[in-house]
Order: structure tokens, then sequence, then C-alpha cells
């Protein structure tokens, strides 16, 4: 006999739900989610304490964690953009709408009362559930990450034939008016994405692909080993970007990273040369990022194996036609 649906509590996790927290990770994840602390209780209360992550939980009753929301800071820049994900609902509770109370709570309610301006996430799109999820909640797509998981952290639900991509999508609470810059390949779309993720009026300039004055380049770099991904994260555009930029990947590759991210800032004069510095390095288009850097960003990606498209699943047509962008950019790109 199934549950009513207020016998459903959602709210943030206390001291006595972290076990439960930790046994719904398993319970979704087997032992092969490559963020470890998620199998500790008391790293999981630490998260929350500190600000770093937030947990929202559904529970029963009888005190099962019968679902999960996370909000956490991840890769932006910008300590204040946090990171929507993480949702889970244990098998014997799911199909019931447990997922879109979870999300509606924390994206409705939480997320004002912390005073959070903006919020982001990765749909991963082995299946459709959670890309509806954000689009029935407001999020805009905003770019697709390709090869973004293992294959194996979703081998305990069998629901993935390789590696996982997502979609980019983003929510944004409080806005402001920036100038962006526009690089010569993406200016169309990046204005088309920008403004559909944005209501705040915004100045639009061609991002030329000359290069910077003489300086130094300061990339910042973070390597997730056990899903094969590196990030890098342009702080400055100097001349010698090309350079730093080889050395980090051959870095990178050498710990065993097959999937590369990079983030610019779509508001720095440079970014025509850092995208065209970028392309030659075999970089392709991957997404906007509002609010990454408080400005707004760029990410490009590439992969050092040829990515499961395949298995990409989209629920929309706009993350159809973003996928169409990305695979012409990298078939560009790759020719090259």
């Amino acid at each position: 006999m199934s549950q009513p649906e207020d016998s459903f509590e959602i709210r943030l996790m206390q001291p006595e739900d972290a076990d439960g927290t930790v046994a719904l990770y398993r319970a979704t994840y087997g032992d092969a989610y490559p963020i470890r602390e998620i199998y500790d209780p008391q790293a999981l209360l630490r998260q929350q304490e500190t600000g770093a992550m937030y947990h929202v939980v559904c529970m029963t009753k009888d005190g099962l964690v019968a679902g999960h929301w996370g909000l956490y800071r991840t890769s932006a820049p910008f300590p204040s953009l946090y990171e929507a994900g993480h949702g889970m609902v244990l098998p014997e509770f799911r199909n019931r709408g447990l997922n879109d109370r979870i999300a509606r709570y924390t994206l409705e309610t939480l997320i004002p009362r912390l005073g959070i301006p903006a919020v982001w996430g990765e749909a991963v799109a082995n299946h459709l559930f959670m890309q509806k999820t954000c689009a029935v909640a407001g999020y805009s797509e905003t770019g697709i990450e390709l090869d973004l998981m293992p294959a194996a952290s979703y081998e305990k639900e069998k629901s993935a034939s390789g590696r996982v991509g997502a979609v980019l999508m983003f929510r944004l609470y409080q806005t402001r008016g920036q100038t962006i810059r526009l690089p010569d390949p993406y200016a169309g779309i990046l204005r088309e994405l920008h403004r559909e993720a944005h209501d705040a009026p915004h100045v639009y300039r061609n991002a030329l692909p000359y290069a910077p004055p003489e300086g130094p380049s300061e990339v910042q770099s973070v390597a997730f080993e056990g899903a094969n991904l590196a990030r890098l994260t342009i702080r400055e555009i100097g001349s010698d970007l090309s350079q730093i930029l080889r050395g980090k990947e051959a870095d990178l590759t050498g710990d065993g990273a097959t999937v590369f991210q990079v983030y610019l800032r779509l508001t720095d004069p440079a970014v025509g040369f850092a995208v065209r510095t970028l392309r030659e390095l075999g970089y392709f288009f991957g997404g906007v990022l509002p609010r990454w850097f408080d400005d707004d960003g760029l990410m490009m990606q590439k992969t050092l194996h040829e990515p499961n498209v395949p298995g990409l699943r989209l629920h929309s047509d706009k993350a159809k036609m973003i996928l169409d962008f990305i695979l012409r950019d990298r078939a560009e790109v790759t020719a090259s």
C-alpha cells in the first residue's frame, strides 16, 4: 500500500538524517560515485554547517530518507553561485512526483531564504528525468557537456552504455547588466543563449581575435581523478596562453584526464584571442555560464576520445539545437 503524499516531510538534512542520506547515495550509485565524501555522514554534516553544500531530504514518517536534492559550491569562481543537483529518489518511491516536490522546495523556498543569486545544474543526459524537472522549474538550457561522468557511476542502475553527458542549466534570481564580448565563431549562439538566460540589459561587443598585451596568463586547474575530468579556469589572458595550456594539459593527461573543460570570462576584452587559441588546441563550444565569475562566462571543451554522442538523450528542441552546434564546431576544429 502506497503512502499518502502528506506523509512526506521535505526539509534540510538534520544530524539524524545523515546515515540515511548516505544510504540513499549508495542505493543510487553503489560504491562507484567519484566524490568519495558522499559516503561519510560526518562529511555531509560538515558540508552543511560550512555552507559548502546544503542537503534537502524527503523524509517518510518512519524516518527513511526517500529522496534528496543538493545545493553546493563547485567549480565556479563566484562563491555565491551554487550548483543544484544530486537529485535522487529511492526506487520504491519513484513516479510519485517526489523529485518535483523536493526541487520546488529547494528552488522556491530554500534558495530565496538563503539569498543565493543564481543556481546552475548539470542535468545528466542518459535519461530525461532531471532535464524535465529543470525545465518545469524555470531553468534555461545554456550548453551541453560531453562525456562528463564515467559509466561506472551508473553501473548500479544499469542506466548508461558509456560516459554520460549533461545539459547545462541556469536559473538566475538576481541579474545585472554587463558588457558581453562575443568571439566571432560563437557570436550568434552566445547572444541567443545569453539573452534567454538573463532579463537584465546588456551591451554586446565583438571580441577581436588579436593577441592581448604582453603579460603572463594565469590558469588554474582542478582534476576529478575518479571521473577522468579536468577543469581549467583562465583568470588572466596573456600572450603565452597556448604555452600555459599545453603544459597544464600534459600534466593533467599524465594523471589520467581524458575530458577537459575550460572557463573564460565573457567580459574580458581578450576573450576573442583566448577562443582562437583554444580552438587551435582542439577545444570547441560548450555553453554560456551566467554569473560564473559573477561576470558571465563561456565554457569550451574537448575529449581525448570519441565522445559518447549516441548515448545522449535530450528533452527539448533547444538542447538538440545546442548539441548540433557543438558537433559542427567540433568537426570544424578537429578537421583543421
